[in-house]
């Protein structure tokens, strides 16, 4: 690749104030942590490849846009179709994480009943951007309101786990800290606590101060990367994800 390629790169590093390569390290070292720790677990699976899939999305959208030549509105919409494959994604294997660590029947009904909604809202989303009459602002608020809902029905679940743990409804055979579960949670958590109120300013902060915006989605990719290095911390307790 020739030096303008990583020219463009590096300002875009400095543009996320570094927090993005940040997010890329965090995600191979969650790769790694991944390979040397693999189990046949169905749950160790899904959460590497949603590593995997993460760090795809993530690198390939930079290199399309700068071989391509995708500008304006060709490149928002791709963008912002790629990231709502990512969320859809992102909440699967989350919903499915939750699904096994609470083994409860009404809980797996309310989860395939808020997957439905929100696949719903994600086709309505894509309908949008097959419109031609859709503006580029239309459909970047949409796309931050979609990542938003995606932690409005993610937040529930880890304040109930924290609620589980305080009442001994979930057990811990060992200590906390050897538990992939509260590892798997927190930095969920974490990660959702702090990008929840940055995208629900994400769509006005893009259109009206783009400086502003860029500081602010640092905290994003920062608490992007606390949550796959907890992953990578569950990856190595050598236990079932849901201990």
């Amino acid at each position: 690749m020739d030096g303008s390629f990583w020219d463009y790169i590096l300002k875009y590093f400095e543009k996320s104030y570094y927090t993005y390569p940040l997010w890329l390290i965090s995600m191979m070292i969650t790769i790694i942590a991944g390979i040397k720790y693999y189990r046949k677990e169905k749950l160790f699976q899904f959460f590497l490849s949603y590593a995997v899939i993460s760090i795809l999305i993530s690198t390939h959208i930079d290199v399309i846009k700068y071989y391509s030549g995708l500008r304006g509105r060709s490149y928002t919409y791709y963008l912002e179709s790629s990231n709502t494959v990512f969320e859809m994604i992102e909440l699967s294997v989350f919903f499915f994480f939750f699904t096994y660590l609470f083994n409860s029947k009404n809980i797996k009904v309310l989860i395939q009943i808020l997957w439905i909604i929100f696949l719903g809202i994600c086709i309505f989303f894509f309908q949008k951007v097959l419109d031609p009459d859709t503006q580029m602002n239309e459909l970047n608020r949409m796309s931050f309101l979609i990542n938003a809902i995606e932690f409005v029905l993610l937040i529930p679940f880890a304040l109930y786990y924290f609620y589980c743990l305080l009442t001994k409804e979930v057990l811990i055979k060992k200590s906390l800290a050897s538990s992939p579960a509260f590892w798997i949670v927190n930095g969920l958590f974490f990660y959702c606590i702090v990008s929840f109120p940055l995208l629900l300013m994400g769509a006005h902060l893009y259109e009206q101060n783009r400086h502003l915006y860029e500081i602010t989605f640092s905290f994003h990719f920062m608490s992007l990367s606390i949550l796959f290095l907890c992953l990578a911390k569950a990856f190595s307790c050598k236990t079932p994800l849901t201990s």
